[in-house]
């Protein structure tokens, strides 16, 4: 004895309904999140390059003071 069951009745049955549901907000989400990475890598890569100039700028400050106390010194 054979059950027969279609495609039709099978895609349109609860638990098919609930995947298909899940995949689109999967889908959305992904999209959604997905942008937001992409729109915050600039804003990370400027504060890294900020902070990175700041620290340069403060080793070269440094440097000179340390420069003019020798030179002062001597």
């Amino acid at each position: 004895m054979s059950v027969g069951i279609s495609k039709t009745s099978l895609s349109s049955s609860a638990p098919a309904k609930e995947l298909r549901q899940q995949k689109q907000q999967h889908s959305m989400l992904e999209e959604r999140f997905g942008n937001m990475e992409q729109q915050m890598v600039t804003p990370t890569k400027i504060l890294k390059e900020t902070r990175e100039e700041v620290a340069g700028q403060q080793s070269h400050r440094r440097i000179v003071v340390d420069a003019s106390l020798t030179s002062n010194a001597r």
